[in-house]
């Protein structure tokens, strides 16, 4: 799925909505994720905090004419550079840290960490730590044989 100019701008708009809700302050709300809930049918990507109250909400307009079986996968890797790209307002929110960003399901079911903040640790993506095992198995097999 091809995403326009416009279904950029209305994302970054939204995830500064979400950021204008938590400003970084000395005192931080006891919020532990954010979620966005996209839907494939009407286009919608709403964001709620932990209490159910609604952040923010836009409309998609490829989300609703898609047809795409893939449409979770599409969303959560156009999410996650859309997170990327606001990611410095988005690790200063004023909320207690650990804090997530989660897509979720009509059940509010988590289907994916897009950001993960805790102080210094952040995870962006899972992708990054892909094939992290093999490479620490390599390394400590050659270690071990020296």
């Amino acid at each position: 799925m091809k995403f326009s100019i416009k279904s950029n701008v209305l994302v970054d708009q939204l995830l500064d909505e979400i950021a204008a809700k938590y400003p970084e302050t000395d005192e931080s709300t006891i919020v532990t994720d954010i979620h966005l809930q996209p839907h494939q049918d009407t286009g919608e990507l709403m964001a709620f905090n932990d209490d159910d109250e609604m952040l923010a909400q836009v409309i998609i307009e490829e989300w609703a004419n898609s047809n795409s079986d893939h449409f979770i996968d599409e969303v959560k890797h156009f999410l996650g550079s859309r997170i990327h790209s606001k990611k410095k307002n988005l690790e200063k929110l004023g909320i207690m840290q650990p804090y997530s960003i989660d897509l979720v399901d009509d059940d509010k079911e988590t289907i994916s960490e897009l950001l993960f903040v805790d102080g210094d640790t952040e995870i962006l993506n899972k992708e990054l730590l892909k094939g992290l095992d093999n490479e620490l198995n390599d390394f400590l097999k050659k270690l071990l044989e020296d």
